[in-house]
Protein backbone atom coordinates (compact mmCIF):
# COMPACT_ATOMS: atom_id res chain seq x y z
CA UNK A 1 0.00 0.00 0.00
CA UNK A 2 2.81 2.62 0.72
CA UNK A 3 4.95 1.55 -2.66
CA UNK A 4 1.44 2.41 -4.12
CA UNK A 5 1.05 5.56 -2.83
CA UNK A 6 3.66 6.70 -4.67
CA UNK A 7 3.35 4.72 -7.76
CA UNK A 8 6.00 1.99 -8.00
CA UNK A 9 4.11 -0.87 -6.67
CA UNK A 10 1.47 -2.81 -8.32
CA UNK A 11 1.72 -6.14 -6.97
CA UNK A 12 -0.31 -7.72 -4.09
CA UNK A 13 2.98 -8.81 -2.18
CA UNK A 14 6.22 -6.77 -1.95
CA UNK A 15 9.71 -8.90 -1.99
CA UNK A 16 12.49 -7.89 -0.13
CA UNK A 17 14.09 -4.74 -1.36
CA UNK A 18 10.51 -3.48 -1.71
CA UNK A 19 9.89 -3.87 1.65
CA UNK A 20 13.26 -1.92 2.76
CA UNK A 21 11.93 1.01 0.12
CA UNK A 22 8.20 0.57 1.47
CA UNK A 23 9.66 1.46 5.56
CA UNK A 24 11.84 4.47 3.96
CA UNK A 25 9.24 5.64 2.23
CA UNK A 26 6.99 5.62 5.41
CA UNK A 27 9.95 7.94 7.19
CA UNK A 28 9.78 10.31 4.74
CA UNK A 29 13.65 9.71 4.16
CA UNK A 30 13.76 7.39 0.70
CA UNK A 31 16.15 9.95 -0.22
CA UNK A 32 19.02 8.64 2.13
CA UNK A 33 19.37 5.48 0.25
CA UNK A 34 19.82 7.30 -3.39
CA UNK A 35 16.05 7.19 -4.06
CA UNK A 36 13.88 3.71 -5.18
CA UNK A 37 14.76 0.55 -6.25
CA UNK A 38 12.51 -1.91 -7.16
CA UNK A 39 15.35 -4.83 -7.07
CA UNK A 40 18.88 -5.97 -5.13
CA UNK A 41 20.83 -5.02 -8.14
CA UNK A 42 19.13 -1.69 -8.90
CA UNK A 43 19.57 -0.63 -5.03
CA UNK A 44 23.30 -1.45 -5.34
CA UNK A 45 23.91 0.41 -8.19
CA UNK A 46 22.33 3.72 -6.90
CA UNK A 47 23.97 2.58 -3.58
CA UNK A 48 27.27 3.04 -4.78
CA UNK A 49 26.25 6.01 -7.34
CA UNK A 50 25.18 7.68 -3.89
CA UNK A 51 28.61 6.93 -2.27
CA UNK A 52 27.21 4.74 0.35
CA UNK A 53 28.25 1.02 -0.29
CA UNK A 54 30.28 -0.68 1.20
CA UNK A 55 31.79 -4.07 0.21
CA UNK A 56 31.82 -7.38 2.35
CA UNK A 57 30.47 -7.89 5.79
CA UNK A 58 33.33 -5.59 7.85
CA UNK A 59 31.97 -2.84 9.89
CA UNK A 60 27.70 -3.63 9.71
CA UNK A 61 26.20 -1.65 11.78
CA UNK A 62 22.14 -1.47 12.82
CA UNK A 63 20.40 0.53 10.30
CA UNK A 64 22.65 -0.72 7.39
CA UNK A 65 21.17 -2.37 4.42
CA UNK A 66 22.79 -5.48 3.21
CA UNK A 67 22.38 -7.30 0.11
CA UNK A 68 23.79 -10.67 -0.20
CA UNK A 69 24.20 -12.76 -3.29
CA UNK A 70 26.15 -15.93 -4.85
CA UNK A 71 29.58 -15.12 -6.87
CA UNK A 72 28.72 -10.91 -8.17
CA UNK A 73 24.88 -11.58 -8.30
CA UNK A 74 22.76 -10.41 -6.06
CA UNK A 75 19.64 -11.95 -4.56
CA UNK A 76 18.62 -10.69 -1.34
CA UNK A 77 18.28 -7.27 0.85
CA UNK A 78 17.91 -7.08 4.78
CA UNK A 79 17.93 -4.22 7.05
CA UNK A 80 20.70 -4.82 9.75
CA UNK A 81 19.32 -4.22 13.39
CA UNK A 82 21.80 -5.96 15.83
CA UNK A 83 24.38 -8.57 15.83
CA UNK A 84 23.76 -11.32 13.32
CA UNK A 85 20.06 -10.34 13.58
CA UNK A 86 18.08 -8.68 10.52
CA UNK A 87 14.76 -7.97 9.53
CA UNK A 88 13.71 -10.13 6.69
CA UNK A 89 10.94 -8.73 4.44
CA UNK A 90 10.01 -12.24 3.05
CA UNK A 91 10.73 -14.33 6.02
CA UNK A 92 8.03 -16.78 7.26
CA UNK A 93 5.56 -14.97 4.87
CA UNK A 94 5.83 -11.57 6.46
CA UNK A 95 8.26 -9.37 7.90
CA UNK A 96 10.22 -10.95 10.58
CA UNK A 97 13.65 -10.66 12.38
CA UNK A 98 15.89 -13.27 11.17
CA UNK A 99 19.60 -14.18 12.06
CA UNK A 100 22.04 -12.86 9.31
CA UNK A 101 24.15 -16.16 9.87
CA UNK A 102 20.84 -18.57 8.66
CA UNK A 103 21.12 -16.66 5.37
CA UNK A 104 23.00 -19.45 2.45
CA UNK A 105 24.08 -16.71 0.51
CA UNK A 106 27.05 -14.60 1.21
CA UNK A 107 26.94 -11.04 2.10
CA UNK A 108 27.92 -8.74 -0.62
CA UNK A 109 28.52 -5.92 0.93
CA UNK A 110 25.69 -3.28 2.52
CA UNK A 111 24.31 0.27 2.00
CA UNK A 112 24.58 2.73 4.97
CA UNK A 113 21.84 5.47 4.50
CA UNK A 114 22.54 8.87 5.34
CA UNK A 115 20.81 9.17 8.95
CA UNK A 116 20.41 12.33 10.58
CA UNK A 117 22.25 12.34 13.83
CA UNK A 118 19.35 10.75 16.73
CA UNK A 119 17.82 12.94 18.97
CA UNK A 120 17.28 11.77 22.45
CA UNK A 121 15.25 8.70 22.98
CA UNK A 122 12.12 8.28 25.63
CA UNK A 123 12.06 6.00 28.69
CA UNK A 124 9.85 3.11 26.69
CA UNK A 125 12.57 3.73 23.39
CA UNK A 126 15.53 3.26 26.13
CA UNK A 127 13.62 0.42 27.76
CA UNK A 128 13.10 -1.74 24.48
CA UNK A 129 16.68 -1.38 23.73
CA UNK A 130 17.76 -2.04 26.91
CA UNK A 131 15.46 -5.51 26.16
CA UNK A 132 16.88 -6.21 23.04
CA UNK A 133 20.80 -6.02 24.77
CA UNK A 134 19.32 -8.20 27.39
CA UNK A 135 18.48 -11.08 24.86
CA UNK A 136 21.79 -10.84 23.11
CA UNK A 137 20.39 -8.67 19.91
CA UNK A 138 23.34 -6.12 20.45
CA UNK A 139 26.53 -9.21 21.31
CA UNK A 140 28.31 -8.51 24.27
CA UNK A 141 31.40 -6.63 25.38
CA UNK A 142 33.27 -4.54 22.65
CA UNK A 143 30.49 -5.79 19.72
CA UNK A 144 27.79 -4.81 21.61
CA UNK A 145 29.69 -1.33 22.48
CA UNK A 146 30.19 -0.43 19.43
CA UNK A 147 26.53 -1.50 17.50
CA UNK A 148 24.75 0.62 20.71
CA UNK A 149 27.10 3.64 19.08
CA UNK A 150 24.53 4.17 16.11
CA UNK A 151 22.11 5.74 19.22
CA UNK A 152 24.93 8.13 20.21
CA UNK A 153 26.80 8.73 23.10
CA UNK A 154 24.13 10.22 25.54
CA UNK A 155 21.45 7.20 24.33
CA UNK A 156 24.18 4.40 24.55
CA UNK A 157 24.74 5.09 28.06
CA UNK A 158 21.07 5.90 29.23
CA UNK A 159 20.39 2.22 27.56
CA UNK A 160 23.40 0.60 29.20
CA UNK A 161 22.33 2.18 33.13
CA UNK A 162 19.18 0.77 32.44
CA UNK A 163 20.31 -2.97 31.44
CA UNK A 164 22.44 -2.27 34.83
CA UNK A 165 19.27 -1.44 36.53
CA UNK A 166 17.79 -4.33 35.01
CA UNK A 167 19.95 -7.13 36.16
CA UNK A 168 20.33 -5.36 39.43
CA UNK A 169 16.43 -5.64 39.98
CA UNK A 170 14.19 -7.95 38.05
CA UNK A 171 14.60 -7.85 34.45
CA UNK A 172 11.70 -9.99 33.27
CA UNK A 173 9.23 -7.25 32.67
CA UNK A 174 11.66 -5.61 30.19
CA UNK A 175 12.36 -8.65 28.41
CA UNK A 176 8.69 -9.60 28.20
CA UNK A 177 7.54 -5.89 26.58
CA UNK A 178 10.49 -6.72 23.96
CA UNK A 179 9.60 -9.94 23.66
CA UNK A 180 5.63 -9.39 22.39
CA UNK A 181 7.35 -6.33 20.37
CA UNK A 182 9.74 -8.85 18.50
CA UNK A 183 6.74 -11.53 18.12
CA UNK A 184 8.98 -14.63 19.86
CA UNK A 185 5.79 -15.67 20.98
CA UNK A 186 3.72 -17.22 18.36
CA UNK A 187 0.54 -19.01 19.72
CA UNK A 188 -2.09 -16.55 20.04
CA UNK A 189 -2.84 -17.48 23.68
CA UNK A 190 0.59 -16.42 24.50
CA UNK A 191 0.43 -13.30 22.99
CA UNK A 192 -2.44 -12.54 25.01
CA UNK A 193 -1.11 -13.99 27.76
CA UNK A 194 1.81 -11.39 26.83
CA UNK A 195 0.01 -8.64 26.08
CA UNK A 196 -1.95 -8.84 29.13
CA UNK A 197 1.14 -8.58 31.70
CA UNK A 198 2.99 -5.56 29.37
CA UNK A 199 -0.66 -3.33 30.05
CA UNK A 200 -0.63 -4.19 33.73
CA UNK A 201 3.05 -3.83 33.66
CA UNK A 202 3.41 -0.33 31.71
Amino acid sequence: AILKKHGHFSGKTAGCTNTIMAMFYQLGSVDIIGGYANNNKPFMAQAKKAGIWHSGSSGILPGDIIVFGRGSESNHTELAIGDDLDISGTYKGGCYRRKRSSHSSDILGYARPKYDKMGGMDDLQIVIAASDVLIGVYGTQDTRKRLLSVFGVENAQKIQDCVTEAVKTNIEDKIIAVACIADHYTTRSEERRVEKECRSRW
